[in-house]
């Protein structure tokens, strides 16, 4: 099973930025040592993934989204979802801010719907008691009456208009919330390749040198070995 960047870095989710920054040092410390009996291609692994958790965790921003892509969710809903495997990857990341919001989003609505369909079954209402008044008063009380339901359907119209604006204000904040996520998302998805690239970049760049050590070495072992030959030989030619 894959480890989460927390695992990977031995810590609970509770560690404190200090905690991650010295097990870090102790972790590449230790795998860079030599000593860890490991192959040098799964040292090389293990430095790739503590390098990624570390990157992950060392950034407030960053990591105050990885752990709400880690939290549960909300367990007042129950979905009928088979979970096989978590594997959070910045493009699940980005469904779920984007789903989060859309969320919200249908919530507002239904909110403002609500609220408009009672608004209008007030002034259906207010509109049938003025009828009613009307009847049983005298044509003055009618007029006054006349002058207050148009007082109130001016209101009324008004909170009418201010909603729709507040409304419209909703969801162009909604919007610019959704896309300040979405390159917020892609941000992160681009940090992450560059970091995995620089790391496989630096992986095989310690390979070629260690090769290279190694051809070095053998050739400056044959180059003695032959001069050791060449001695013996002379020596014998003495004799």
């Amino acid at each position: 099973m894959k480890k989460n960047s927390y695992e990977e870095l031995e810590l609970d989710v509770s560690a404190s930025a200090e905690d991650i920054q010295a097990t870090y040092e102790r972790l590449l410390s230790h795998l860079t040592s030599g000593r860890h009996g490991l192959t040098q291609e799964e040292a090389g692994r293990r430095i790739n993934r503590l390098n990624h958790a570390y990157w992950t965790l060392s950034g407030q921003a960053r990591r105050a989204g990885y752990d709400a892509a880690l939290a549960p969710p909300d367990t007042d809903i129950q979905f009928a979802v088979e979970i096989r495997e978590t594997r959070w990857t910045p493009q699940k990341i980005l469904l779920i801010i984007i789903g989060s919001l859309i969320a919200i989003g249908m919530a507002i609505q239904i909110t403002f719907t609500l609220y408009s369909y009672y608004r209008a079954r007030q002034i259906m209402e207010n509109q049938e008691s003025f009828a009613e008044t009307r009847n049983r008063s005298e044509f003055t009380e009618a007029q006054e009456e006349e002058r207050r339901r148009q007082a109130e359907e001016n209101r009324l119209a008004e909170e009418e208009r201010l909603l729709e604006r507040e409304r419209q204000e909703a969801e162009r904040k909604q919007e610019r919330e959704l896309e300040e996520n979405r390159r917020y998302a892609a941000q992160v998805s681009s940090d992450l390749h560059r970091a995995e690239e620089r790391a496989k970049r630096e992986a095989e760049y310690e390979q070629r040198r260690a090769e290279q050590e190694e051809r070095i070495r053998q050739e400056a072992e044959r180059r003695r070995v032959e001069q050791q030959k060449y001695l013996w030989q002379q020596q014998l030619r003495h004799y």
